[in-house]
């Protein structure tokens, strides 16, 4: 770590930023080997982790230099364009894998490219990105990269929503505690967890974007009938402190008689 101008300068194996060009397009940055290491067999491996992200194949590049600190910031000096020396190999469209050979201590990489979301972003939502450094199949970095979508001129309220499950009996009205419920963001089909009601029938999915959810129970409370369909909680049903009361309604199983 060097100390330049009072504020201490991080030499790292592997860094990686984003920043969002228009509502839907994410530009990455992957620097590599600031630490200034010779690392054998070098790889990089990256994982777009949010549901439906996909990578712009045509917009990757990678350049090649040396990295030096110029005024309290990390500078690829003398980079030159060797994307043309390496393969790009996509797993899928939200991963992908490069070799990048033997890295000398005085060579550098950055590796740029954009991913798109195939959905309309809500403002505050987080988009997850995991990349990694290798060497010689040993892994020596993993970077968990959030990428905060914020509206022009708004605030990002983000992840402050809940929703509140009260499970009952339909007749008597006690609390049915052992109830399984999933809840899924309808946006892009994340499944945001599975939720068990506890002693007095409840549950509460916490850190919710202000977006359309739904409900499905998956596990009925011993002795009684799964609720089957399913509850759909869009963003105009969140009140004032955020929240909203969903009260599920079962029936007793059926006693089968031989």
């Amino acid at each position: 770590m060097d100390f330049e101008g009072g504020r201490q300068v991080k030499k790292t194996d592997l860094t990686k930023s984003g920043s969002y060009k228009t509502d839907k397009i994410i530009s990455y940055h992957i620097s590599i080997n600031q630490s200034g290491k010779e690392i054998s067999d070098a790889k990089v491996t990256d994982i777009l982790s949010t549901p439906k992200i996909s990578y712009i194949k045509n917009s990757f590049k990678i350049k090649k230099g040396k990295w030096v600190i110029v005024n309290n910031r990390w500078v690829l000096k003398n980079k030159i364009n060797v994307t043309e020396q390496f393969t790009i190999n996509f797993i899928s469209d939200s991963q992908f894998s490069v070799d990048l050979g033997h890295i000398k201590a005085v060579e550098g990489y950055r590796i740029n490219y954009k991913a798109k979301a195939n959905y309309n972003l809500q403002n505050g939502e987080i988009v997850e990105n995991i990349v990694s450094l290798w060497s010689s199949k040993i892994k020596i970095i993993n970077s968990i990269v959030k990428t905060t979508y914020r509206e022009a001129g708004g605030n990002a309220e983000g992840y402050v929503y809940s929703i509140t499950l009260h499970k009952k009996d339909e007749v008597s009205g006690m609390p049915l505690t052992g109830a399984i419920f999933r809840v899924i963001r309808d946006r892009n089909g994340t499944t945001v967890g599975e939720f068990t009601t506890d002693s007095a029938g409840e549950v509460t999915s916490l850190n919710l974007l202000k977006d359309t959810y739904k409900i499905k129970e998956i596990k009925a409370q011993a002795g009684y009938q799964l609720f089957k369909r399913k509850f759909k909680i869009t963003p105009d049903k969140f009140n004032n402190e955020k929240t909203y009361d969903l009260e599920v309604l079962n029936k007793r199983g059926l006693v089968e008689v031989n």
